[in-house]
């Protein structure tokens, strides 16, 4: 084998190499084969880092959200060995920490990192987050006027006489 490792070993029996000889070969078959197979997440984000992001307009805040994605776990493992349960804990772990929509913003932009990986440097992997979805909760928010702000709001004296009765109608 060129360029890695050899193995050998000494048995009994022809068979106990035989097995000996299928299991190397099922670790063998289990390794990545090139380059693009081997490739983390970190790998990627940190090269979207250095070359996509100063093209970008929003590229300094985006920046921050990368550097921050890479202090979790997942940016460790082969894009090609990222399942839908890591994606799932890390959804969980991080919504521990923020709102629902910053999660979906960030994981946007993790969209877009793999898939500039993939159409653009030609890395030859799926991409995770593509199909993995999470709804945004909508973005209003709903506040009642206290009664201290409505007594102070209406006892403002204006010289309008139908204010009073019209913020009374509109609440």
């Amino acid at each position: 084998m060129s360029g890695g490792r050899s193995a050998s070993a000494t048995f009994q029996t022809r068979r106990e190499a035989e097995e000996w000889l299928r299991e190397k070969t099922y670790e063998l078959s289990k390794l990545p084969k090139d380059r693009d197979e081997r490739i983390t997440l970190k790998e990627v984000i940190e090269r979207f880092i250095q070359d996509t992001i100063p093209l970008r307009p929003s590229g300094a805040n985006e920046a921050i959200r990368l550097r921050a994605l890479l202090r979790e776990p997942i940016v460790n493992q082969r894009l090609t060995e990222i399942s839908r349960s890591d994606i799932s804990a890390y959804r969980d772990k991080r919504l521990r920490e923020v709102k629902r929509n910053t999660l979906v913003r960030d994981f946007g932009l993790i969209r877009t990192v793999v898939y500039t990986a993939i159409n653009d440097w030609g890395i030859k992997a799926n991409n995770p987050f593509s199909s993995y979805t999470i709804r945004r909760e909508p973005d209003y928010r709903q506040r009642r006027i206290s009664d201290d702000e409505l007594a102070k709001l209406t006892s403002t004296v204006c010289g309008n006489s139908y204010l009073k009765p019209a913020i009374t109608h509109a609440l």
